[in-house]
């Protein structure tokens, strides 16, 4: 009931689920009194359960945390997949930016999308352009030259190789230089976006594509960051479940006649959510 309360999930179905997750029964079993009857006054069992990490004691007690939450303080990294305009996933992008109640070092790398991009989100999130670095592959650079120039901005610029091995050295760098200045960073106070993922989709050299990708995801935890990586195809198209492995977590974005929505995929537990409105 606890789950049911705080996803909103019918009761039933998710009565249904948790069997397939543990046995209840044997579960009652474990916190019965010993053979002589002492009672059990020691021991916790953990399991993962529709997007929660639920903790049950041995006196009764029941604890609840949401996965994404409990990640979100050791690090973490999602796929942000969908066939929707591209002003639907910067409002998207912008929201997993935080807001601007606390201090954040954002630092983005864009490889298909104009400097404006990143400027736009961080007006949306009212996060202040000193706050953040942005890095331009030298590929967007030149297919940009025909766009008009980025305006004067407060935002660090700086020009990386095309490459994703060489985003990952510029990453690892930078990110260091930044922990250094901010003294450590605090759970989730850096969040890096990663827009697009598409120019580095090569189906024929994709165990390279994702060994490099897993060390640039390996970097963001390292710092306790919290990355977005974006890569516009279907969830259920080749490009997103080739490289979904490297993930926490896929956020699928769609447009339905209620609007545009979004629900999550957690890699763990392979559970997906209802569809949420944006």
């Amino acid at each position: 009931m606890s789950v049911s309360r705080a996803s909103d999930i019918d009761p039933i179905e998710l009565h249904q689920g948790l069997h397939e997750v543990i046995n209840p029964t044997a579960l009652n079993a474990l916190f019965q009194p010993t053979v002589d009857g002492t009672p059990r006054q020691e021991g916790t069992v953990e399991f993962l359960f529709h997007g929660y990490r639920v903790s049950a004691a041995a006196d009764g007690t029941i604890a609840l945390r949401s996965e994404f939450n409990r990640l979100k303080q050791t690090g973490m990294n999602l796929l942000v997949c969908g066939t929707v305009p591209d002003r639907i996933r910067d409002v998207m992008s912008a929201c997993l930016l935080g807001d601007a109640t606390r201090e954040r070092a954002v630092l983005f790398v864009l490889t298909d999308r104009p400097t404006q991009t990143a400027l736009d989100r961080l007006v949306d999130s009212q996060i202040p352009e000193q706050q953040a670095h942005v890095f331009s592959t030298d590929d967007s650079v030149r297919s940009a030259v025909t766009r008009p120039s980025p305006p004067e901005t407060d935002a660090m610029l700086s020009t990386v190789t095309g490459s994703l091995d060489g985003i990952h050295t510029a990453l690892l760098r930078t990110l260091d230089e930044l922990e250094q200045s901010h003294d450590g960073f605090a759970p989730a106070e850096l969040r890096v976006c990663f827009d697009s993922l598409r120019p580095y989709i090569d189906m024929n050299n994709l165990e390279r594509v994702t060994t490099v990708l897993e060390k640039i995801c390996d970097v963001i935890v390292q710092h306790d960051g919290m990355g977005q990586f974006l890569l516009p195809y279907a969830f259920v198209s080749p490009e997103i479940q080739s490289v979904r492995s490297c993930f926490d977590f896929v956020l699928e974005l769609r447009i339905s006649q209620h609007g545009p929505e979004y629900r999550w995929h957690f890699n763990i537990t392979g559970f997906t959510t209802q569809w949420l409105p944006l």
